[in-house]
C-alpha cells in the first residue's frame, strides 16, 4: 500500500509525515482550504487510477493538496504561522501556572519562598516547567 502512495504522490513516506503535521497546525482557514483543494485532486486522480481504492486516493489527494498549499507561499506565511503557534504555547502554558494560582499564592504569601524555590516547588512536585520571571509577571499582573 506505502509503494502505491509514494508512487501516486511522488514525495518519501518522511515528507508525508512533514506535510501532515504541517496540516494539523495550519489555521483553520488554512485547513478548509486544502481541504477544498483535496477534494478537486481526488477527482482528477479518480479519472486516471479506477482501480484504486477510495481511501487511498483520499489520502494521496490530501498530501498534494499540503504539498500545494505550502509551496504556494503567497497563500501561507510560514514564518506567522510558527509565531502564532509559539504564542498558543505560552498561553497554554500561562493557563496551567493560573490553575495552580492558589499553590503559588500560598507558597509565596504563607512560607515566603521566592519565585524562583516555587519554580522549583512545581516542577518537582507538579511537573510544571517554569521560569521565575514567569511566575513574577503574572504575580504582578494578578497580585498587584
Amino acid at each position: 500500500m506505502q509503494a502505491i502512495i509514494t508512487k501516486l504522490t511522488k514525495v518519501s513516506s518522511e515528507k508525508e509525515r512533514q506535510l501532515l503535521r504541517a496540516f494539523s497546525r495550519f489555521p483553520l482557514k488554512n485547513k478548509l482550504e486544502v481541504l477544498d483543494t483535496q477534494r478537486s485532486i481526488f477527482h482528477q486522480i479518480k479519472q486516471d487510477h479506477k482501480e484504486t481504492a477510495n481511501n487511498i486516493l483520499t489520502y494521496v489527494s490530501l498530501v498534494l493538496a499540503v504539498e500545494r498549499i505550502i509551496s504556494s507561499n503567497e497563500k501561507l506565511d510560514i514564518k506567522a504561522l510558527t509565531i502564532k503557534l509559539k504564542n498558543q504555547s505560552q498561553s497554554r502554558k500561562r493557563d496551567k501556572i493560573i490553575e495552580k494560582w492558589a499553590i503559588v499564592k500560598a507558597l509565596k504569601a504563607d512560607q515566603e519562598m521566592s519565585f524562583r524555590q516555587i519554580a522549583v516547588y512545581l516542577k518537582k512536585h507538579h511537573k510544571l516547567d517554569v521560569v521565575h520571571s514567569t511566575l513574577y509577571k503574572i504575580w504582578n499582573e494578578l497580585e498587584k
